[in-house]
């Protein structure tokens, strides 16, 4: 099938051709290329690799990127036979990273592959989680996190991210429900577990993030708050949102888990199990406890309009259990203490039922957080 040629007034992507081939293979071959790629840090590292690439490009969905007139990149679609494409994006000019013309190639990308070639899905593989910009473009685009596991690369082990994204929820539109970790309070700052028998307000740092959650564009269109009803949460729900006259409903289901015997006692003196989940207290919820009081808060969620939900990071992590097992164990997310206080995990709800598009994403908080711990 002949690809169309197609642009959004910025980008343009055209069928990539063999006369393409020898400045594709100097892109990803180069002493950079790791850097040079927008979904996954780069595919190759010598020459010989990068003539093998250029060769399946010339017989692939594969496009060249074009900005202001001139060659800059490359986008391919290989498709899997099963009417699924796997997305590759490379921009060799340094001057267009973390300018937004991945995310732009990756929208393009996304127009072919479900209005022309009538994939069924697009899937991108090993995303580095310290691939910002990369990670960005996809999750913007409405990629969703399918699974997160750990991944020897250049020998160190780092977390690599897998996401998808079907026709379907291309086509749909979605409700989109945001779960924010209430700001900072001292004990948490001092690494203890709070739990629902410790009330504490926010420190400093926790009063600069939920004032910096209330600049956030991500959360433009929130039409409903629903809230923990610990005192931090509310503190950081009224800071983001009371000003902008968005209503706040309090939910017992959404409050922080009860800790027992392990409320007050730091995160790293409580025994872990074998899947990195803190050992249930002998006292308070159990693990199973909270699985079946959050399934029950995200039934009771309304449909409608964007929603935000202020809670609390174990509550974050048990969702992303519940939800898609294989995201919320790698890189120290299974008991909620690898999401930051005052970040953002997007969900979608639609036609495919839940989606999970972020994790713990805290741009909003660059700079404030700076701010505060200098006061």
């Amino acid at each position: 099938m002949n690809l169309p040629a197609i642009t959004d007034g910025t980008v343009a992507l055209r069928p990539f051709v063999a006369s393409d081939g020898e400045a594709a293979v100097s892109w990803v071959a180069g002493p950079m290329s790791r850097e040079r790629s927008a979904t996954d840090g780069g595919p190759v590292s010598d020459e010989q690799d990068a003539r093998r690439l250029v060769e399946r490009l010339c017989h692939s969905n594969a496009y060249t990127v074009v900005v202001d007139d001139k060659s800059c990149g490359w986008a391919s679609l290989y498709a899997d036979g099963k009417r699924r494409g796997h997305v590759q994006v490379v921009l060799a000019n340094p001057r267009l990273w973390a300018q937004g013309i991945g995310g732009r190639v990756i929208r393009l990308l996304q127009r072919v592959a479900f209005d022309h070639l009538e994939y069924e899905g697009l899937q991108v593989s090993e995303v580095p989680e310290t691939a910002d910009s990369a990670r960005v473009s996809l999750e913007d685009a409405g990629f969703a996190l399918v699974e997160r596991r750990l991944k020897e690369r250049d020998g160190t082990e780092q977390v690599v991210v897998d996401y998808a994204l079907d026709e379907v929820s291309y086509h749909s539109s979605e409700q989109r429900v945001f779960l924010i970790h209430h700001g900072r309070s001292q004990p948490e700052a001092e690494g203890l577990l709070v739990g629902a028998t410790m009330d504490p307000p926010l420190d400093h740092i926790g009063r600069a993030q939920a004032e910096a959650l209330s600049l956030s564009g991500l959360l433009y269109g929130t039409s409903e708050c629903i809230c923990s009803p610990a005192k931090r949460a509310r503190a950081t729900a009224e800071q983001a949102f009371a000003a902008h006259d968005i209503p706040i409903a309090i939910a017992e289901e959404w409050g922080d888990r009860h800790w027992g015997e392990h409320a007050g006692l730091a995160a790293s003196e409580v025994p872990r199990a074998q899947d990195g989940l803190l050992l249930d207290p002998r006292t308070g919820e159990g693990e199973a406890d909270v699985m079946k009081r959050l399934q029950g808060a995200l039934r009771n969620l309304p449909y409608g309009g964007h929603l935000a939900v202020v809670t609390h990071g174990c509550m974050i992590a048990a969702v992303l259990r519940h939800l898609q097992p294989r995201l919320g164990t790698a890189g120290g997310l299974a008991s909620g203490i690898g999401i930051a206080h005052g970040s953002i995990t997007e969900l979608r709800r639609g036609p495919s039922g839940w989606r999970i598009i972020r994790i713990g994403d805290e741009r909003h908080q660059q700079g404030r957080r700076a701010t505060a711990e200098s006061a």
